[in-house]
């Protein structure tokens, strides 16, 4: 947060609030996922259509069981980096390396790989930013005051944000021995088990916001849905129930009912590819 701003010290124990708020949630739905995760990655296995990638799921149930620890370390310590940074300007970034020594067909290996990945990160953070749009800006606008900012943060910055949230987990889960598919597979159980229910979250975030007197009137924006579902502002709200205004946490289920659940999500997260990319 910028040092300079005169909201800093007024509002420091409703920021550590929030805090405490966003770590009690992540900290809960993170350790559902990864309890779970052994379980769903088996089902895959054992629906694998070959052994070379039923390996690939078993693999990656060992680097869960030995790394689990670390995932959720890094995933808390990327939380809280994202309120460290409030306000901060960005760092600079590094320049790219030579890569003149690399096998050709490795790097595209590489490359492919990085693709499927960030096809699945971008996708998530679009849909989590169109689904709670109007917690989002009203976070947005509040937390752009108190930092003292002119105006509200750009989605990129809102701790707690499905941008925040998402690239957390993928930093948390970037030190296990696993490919991408299997990283997207991890990506549809953490939308089932961390961003569709983040909704009560972002509620709960405006509420001690609100109640700590930052930004009190500040107007709703009106949204409507276009064709493919993303939210668009400055419209009226059409008269439709938001799926996650009633979400609840998933409760205990049958490894195999959830395996069925998550091959539509890794449908529907792998479904915007870059031209030309195979399927």
């Amino acid at each position: 947060m910028n040092p300079r701003s005169p909201n800093r010290q007024r509002y420091v124990s409703v920021l550590e609030q929030y805090r405490g708020s966003v770590l009690a949630f992540t900290d809960s739905r993170m350790a559902s996922l990864v309890q779970g995760a052994s379980a769903t990655l088996l089902e895959f296995a054992e629906r694998a259509q070959s052994t070379a990638i039923q390996a690939r799921f078993f693999d990656a149930i060992a680097s869960l069981r030995h790394r689990r620890d670390d995932v959720e370390r890094i995933f808390r310590v990327k939380i809280n980096d994202g309120f460290d940074a409030l306000g901060a300007k960005p760092p600079v970034e590094p320049e790219t390396g030579d890569f003149d020594s690399v096998d050709s067909s490795e790097l595209a290996l590489v490359e492919q790989e990085d693709m499927e990945e960030s096809v699945a990160v971008e996708n998530l953070i679009a849909r989590g930013n169109a689904d709670f749009f109007p917690d989002l800006y009203a976070l947005s606008q509040r937390l752009g005051f108190i930092s003292g900012g002119n105006g509200g943060l750009p989605n990129t910055k809102i701790p707690s944000g499905p941008h925040h949230l998402v690239h957390a987990f993928r930093d948390a889960i970037a030190t296990l021995e696993v490919d991408a598919k299997v990283k997207v597979v991890l990506y549809a159980l953490f939308d089932r088990f961390v961003l569709r229910q983040a909704k009560g979250l972002y509620n709960s975030l405006n509420t001690q916001l609100i109640a700590a007197g930052v930004l009190t009137n500040l107007k709703p924006v009106p949204i409507r849905r276009d064709g493919t579902g993303a939210a668009k502002a400055g419209e009226e709200p059409e008269a439709k129930q938001d799926a996650n205004d009633s979400a609840e946490p998933p409760g205990p289920e049958q490894p195999g009912a959830l395996a069925n659940q998550l091959f539509d999500s890794i449908l529907e997260l792998m479904s915007k590819r870059q031209p030309g990319a195979s399927g």
